[in-house]
């Protein structure tokens, strides 16, 4: 049978992992064929978040995109999930390109000298990001039972920034954003994926496109009703109906704007 190329890479995307895996061997098999190339650069990118904390690539297309940018390994790193796992290793085994694992954690050191400073998250002092890589097969399972509780606490917490996020908005013109209809669903929770801050952005962002508008409409509620500063190519960007990435470019911007005054 012959494999249509623009149909498989669409299938990397699909809401199903089967049909996903499935996509990524047909991949491979376009490789072996010669029907796919690339130029091998013999980089490695260990640290590739997907959608399953959040990001637009499912675990299968961001090994496909990383096998097309000519790296030799892809390494899969959500926060406080690795719910990810299993998909991309089996994903970069059928496309040809070595893989690790693992997941990303926020840690306090908020009891130490270190707690006054900025370590490796922008948001916050005293709260440093650690990586675990490499998770052997047999220990993703024990990793995810590891995480249950972080991500039951992590939910709770972001329930209570959409909470702090509303109060904030009132009476700007915009519904209220609902944790459980407007955010859970932007995220893999079902599958024990991480609802992120950026999820809560990009609900918001979501609702903003849908009652305000784009283009002109929307850069004047921006300005005019929320106060934002807009110039330079994030304006021209806005400015731009057609924009196939509007929604993660405004999230960009309410992200800069929004998240320090709702961020716990």
């Amino acid at each position: 049978m012959k494999i249509s190329y623009d149909s498989v890479i669409e299938a990397l995307q699909h809401p199903n992992r089967t049909v996903r895996i499935q996509a990524a061997n047909a991949i491979g098999e376009l490789i072996s064929k010669g029907k796919l190339t690339r130029t091998v650069s013999g980089e490695v990118n260990n640290h590739i978040h997907t959608t399953y904390s959040f990001s637009p690539y499912e675990p299968a297309m961001a090994a496909y995109k990383a096998w097309q940018a000519g790296l030799t390994i892809v390494g899969s790193i959500d926060h406080d999930s690795v719910s990810a796992a299993e998909e991309m290793k089996a994903a970069a085994a059928g496309i040809g390109i070595a893989s690790t694992v693992g997941f990303e954690v926020r840690t306090s050191f908020l009891d130490t000298p270190l707690a006054d400073r900025k370590i490796n998250n922008p948001d916050a002092p005293g709260i440093a990001y650690m990586v675990v890589h490499g998770i052997p097969g047999q220990a993703i399972e024990k990793c995810r039972e590891f995480l249950k509780p972080i991500n039951k606490v992590r939910n709770e917490r972001s329930a209570r920034e959409v909470d702090a996020m509303n109060e904030l908005l009132a009476g700007k013109g915009i519904s209220p954003i609902s944790f459980e209809n407007h955010v859970k669903p932007l995220s893999h929770a079902d599958e024990n994926g991480s609802i992120t801050e950026r999820h809560i952005l990009s609900a918001l962002a979501g609702t903003i496109m849908e009652e305000i508008g784009t283009g002109e409409a929307l850069i004047n509620y921006l300005q005019e009703i929320l106060g934002v500063k807009l110039s330079g190519k994030i304006l021209e960007y806005l400015s731009d109906r057609d924009n196939p990435h509007y929604r993660y470019d405004l999230l960009g911007v309410l992200k800069a704007n929004f998240l320090p005054k709702f961020y716990i």
